[in-house]
């Protein structure tokens, strides 16, 4: 869906870089830990659910295909596990990972949204609705 949304290209930039970040941040905080092992896109793949949540906070995803939940539901619960998991799991680096990437998201997205909402309310405010107009005579509306 995201693909389709914003297109191949700025879909593969945003998967890339997020999941770029998200690797980095893994790396530096790893660094507390030298034999810890980081591989995969785990960083992306939390990013993608933020990403649909973001976009499409309504949207339904079935849970086992049995319990439906909102998308923005699914993201909180993903990255406040993931929170939980820094502070009580010894694999705090393999999270940081992935909160690494929701952060880079949360850049590339929020901003732009932000203020697209911004504009839609300014211009809600110059509008306003004008009784009047054509009368409706009949069935048809032209």
């Amino acid at each position: 869906a995201l693909e389709r949304w914003w297109g191949g290209r700025r879909f593969a930039i945003f998967f890339l870089s997020t999941g770029v970040f998200g690797l980095n941040v893994g790396m530096l905080v790893g660094m507390a830990k030298p034999a810890a092992l980081m591989a995969g896109s785990q960083g992306a793949a939390v990013v993608m659910l933020i990403a649909c949540a973001f976009i499409f906070p309504n949207h339904l995803i079935h849970l086992r295909q049995i319990i439906p939940i909102k998308a923005r539901t699914v993201s909180l619960l993903m990255v406040g596990f993931g929170l939980i998991g820094i502070i009580i799991s010894a694999l705090w680096f393999d999270m940081a990972m992935q909160l690494g990437g929701a952060l880079a998201a949360l850049a590339f997205l929020g901003p732009r949204r932000l203020i697209q909402e911004w504009r839609v309310k300014r211009m809600k405010k110059k509008l306003h609705v004008v009784d009047g107009g054509r009368k409706d005579d009949g069935p048809f509306l032209n």
